[in-house]
């Protein structure tokens, strides 16, 4: 058998299968929570990339998230209709709209990070603390290169 056919020694399926399971499982966790709210783990994500970052811009948060940005347009209608964001016209570019959390919005995106924390930590409290240590290192490498892998698809 070649090689490439050889499905027992490849990584990558392993980890997209293991992203995925992560993925379906944080978003269940989070989605009950949400519920609440109103709202689903695709808004939380920009509720939570608005609060790391501050301000953003529609055409950042979608470049961000790796998603469309009539997408993100959609789903900032939907928070700013539940009072979780403002929008507003930047004071140096009036072409450019700003946004930011209100204070509901801010809570959801630190209850959000609660949950997920306490989800990781469930997840991973078998590994060793150098373990937790490697595994969050190789986390944080592999999604620098994200980036740059992108750009390398052919069209």
């Amino acid at each position: 058998m070649s090689k490439i056919n050889d499905h027992n020694d490849s990584v990558l399926p392993m980890i997209i299968s293991f992203a995925d399971r992560l993925n379906s499982f944080a978003r269940t966790t989070l989605n009950k929570e949400l519920d609440g709210y109103g709202l689903k783990f695709n808004q939380w994500r920009l509720i939570h990339a608005i609060s790391a970052k501050s301000i953003f811009t529609p055409a950042k948060l979608a470049d961000e998230l790796m998603i469309e940005r009539a997408t993100v347009s959609r789903y900032l209608d939907q928070l700013e209709d539940k009072e979780c964001i403002e929008r507003s016209h930047n004071r140096f570019d009036r072409r450019v709209v700003d946004i930011t959390l209100t204070p509901k919005g801010e809570r959801i995106a630190q209850l959000g990070i609660d949950l997920m924390d306490d989800t990781y930590k469930r997840m991973l409290a078998d590994l060793s603390s150098t373990e937790n240590k490697h595994f969050v290192a190789l986390i944080k490498k592999l999604t620098e290169r994200i980036p740059a892998a992108i750009e390398k698809v052919p069209a």
